[in-house]
């Protein structure tokens, strides 16, 4: 009867493969909304249509500061916020008493705690995987504006670090030993 129980708890909730899935099909998306703005501002900075003022040094210069800029906050963002968004949705975690069967398969529905755990991880991933996908169009834009190509690596990078930030299935399987490990250690101290 326990085991009958257990299905119907755990019907309807995500395991940690559709999770990673789900995240990595995010990624592509992302990354084909940057590819069509790329194709759309070289499709228009090569199509020979002038700018009305082309190639002012101070010009270029506040233009690169700007994609420079963009970029800088995107970084910033994933030093600063996603670890800190992750250590609070381990320390919710670690708080909320779940007891998972060990080992935890990465294809069998997750406990409700740990699948909460999963989805804020990724939430915070993709909100940064955003913001270099801004940075990305922002440096785009900018340089079909000032036709400079000093923006192309800009935007080059930002789509390669949004690729790196994809979630795996390796990913969120440490973070659930990190948070294992953690509320170990939190019921030791207590």
């Amino acid at each position: 009867m326990g085991s009958v129980e257990s299905e119907q708890a755990g019907a309807g909730r995500k395991t940690a493969v559709w999770i990673a899935r789900y995240g990595q099909v995010l990624t592509f998306l992302l990354a084909q909304v940057t590819a069509v703005v790329a194709c759309v501002c070289l499709f228009l900075m090569l199509s020979g249509q002038d700018q009305a003022k082309q190639g002012e040094i101070i010009k270029i210069a506040v233009m690169l500061v700007g994609g420079c800029l963009a970029i800088t906050i995107a970084i910033v963002y994933r030093i600063v916020a996603v670890p800190a968004n992750r250590r609070k949705a381990i320390e919710a975690y670690g708080v909320s008493g779940d007891q998972p069967a060990l080992p935890i398969h990465t294809d069998r529905p997750l406990s409700g705690p740990l699948e909460v755990l999963l989805l804020a991880s990724t939430a915070a991933t993709h909100k940064s995987q955003v913001f270099f996908v801004s940075s990305a169009c922002i440096n785009l834009i900018l340089m079909y504006l000032d036709e400079s190509w000093l923006h192309l690596p800009l935007a080059f990078a930002s789509v390669l670090l949004v690729v790196w930030q994809t979630p795996t299935v390796g990913r969120l399987a440490n973070l659930i030993k990190e948070a294992l490990g953690q509320q170990h250690i939190t019921r030791e101290a207590n």
